[in-house]
């Protein structure tokens, strides 16, 4: 339904439809604003990366 839209009652975890026209409801999201943002992967894998080697000299550490 164009007309109605939906709602997520986070207090009480209730879902349902509303008139759009219904007053004191705030929409989340603009046009264009949902979607996967971009994952810089080089830093993901660098910082992955370094805390593996970082438990890794901790668990050889804690050996000696």
């Amino acid at each position: 339904n164009p007309d109605a839209a939906w709602f997520l009652g986070f207090d009480s975890g209730l879902q349902g439809g509303f008139l759009k026209g219904d007053e004191l409801f705030a929409w989340a999201v603009r046009d264009g604003d949902v979607g996967a943002g971009a994952v810089p992967l080089p830093g993901t894998v660098l910082l992955l990366g370094g805390g593996l080697a970082g438990l890794l000299g901790f668990g050889k550490k804690r050996r000696v």
